[in-house]
């Protein structure tokens, strides 16, 4: 019990000050006409309806006093599940709308009236999830960022990240978890929100590095955790393999076919499978 115990604590506390520290860390500069402040629930209710406002129903947002975590319910029935990257910029001037992807797979918005927010996504409830986990037989946990490896019940290495886009269902009370074709967790929380953790690559800044210095194109991370590339106008889109493997090569990083399936190598020796997506 107390293997358990502790380690709940530690994700509790870990939890409420990473949110504070990304809302705190690296406050932008805006200059004149321009304020910076934390992000509000109104200021979230403020840019989705701008965005996504169908002019009949508007978006509801929830923040867990606890977490500090988002839950935004847009007008078209979808549900994200967010934390702030920095801080909210408040123009007092009206500035040109736009949205777009930002190279870490954060969601960063500007809306016309004024509003500049970047969003990441977040566990819908972290303690539960990891909670059912750890209780599971999962383990050896490694945070990096918003984004953590863990050893699975039958001893694989994972990276894994939370899913922003989550899904309503009845509430049990209890935590589950199953698996999906792909090989990612389900955590089907105590309220009935489900929501998936998507593989993450062992080192983005590395394979991204790769990616501009072998093939001279830009790696694209998006908010599912599926990365892009764009050749000749077309896009190409990859997903990540969870599993991670090590064969004890070291300072040989790159990329390489095994049965017909692209691999890109780290250089502390850690292994990891690229899919294409038709």
């Amino acid at each position: 019990m107390k293997q358990i115990f502790f380690p709940i604590v530690l994700i509790i506390t870990l939890t409420a000050l990473s949110i504070r520290f990304a809302q705190a860390d690296d406050s932008p500069q805006c200059g004149v006409n321009c304020q910076v402040n934390f992000t509000t629930i109104q200021d979230l209710e403020n840019i989705a309806n701008e965005f996504f406002n169908n002019g009949q129903t508007p978006a509801i947002v929830v923040k867990d006093a606890e977490t500090g975590v988002f839950t935004i319910t847009l007008p078209n029935g979808k549900i994200l599940s967010v934390a702030p990257t920095g801080l909210t910029l408040r123009y007092q001037n009206t500035v040109q709308q736009h949205t777009r992807e930002t190279e870490e797979g954060h969601l960063h918005l500007r809306s016309q009236s004024g509003l500049e927010v970047q969003l990441r996504s977040q566990f819908h409830h972290q303690v539960q999830a990891m909670g059912e986990m750890l209780r599971l037989g999962w383990g050896n946990i490694g945070w990096l960022g918003d984004r953590f490896e863990i050893d699975s019940p039958s001893g694989e290495r994972m990276c894994l990240q939370p899913d922003m886009e989550v899904t309503s269902g009845s509430a049990t009370g209890v935590t589950g978890i199953t698996i999906d074709t792909d090989g990612n967790p389900i955590i089907k929380y105590q309220d009935g929100i489900q929501q998936r953790l998507h593989a993450c690559a062992h080192d983005m800044a590395q394979l991204r590095d790769q990616v501009r210095s072998t093939l001279q194109l830009q790696l694209q991370t998006h908010i599912d955790g599926t990365v892009s590339v764009q050749l000749d106008g077309q896009q190409y889109r990859y997903r990540l393999a969870a599993a991670l493997r090590s064969n004890g090569i070291l300072d040989q990083p790159g990329f390489f076919t095994e049965q017909n399936r692209l691999r890109f190598r780290y250089r502390d020796g850690w292994e990891q499978e690229i899919i294409s997506i038709p």
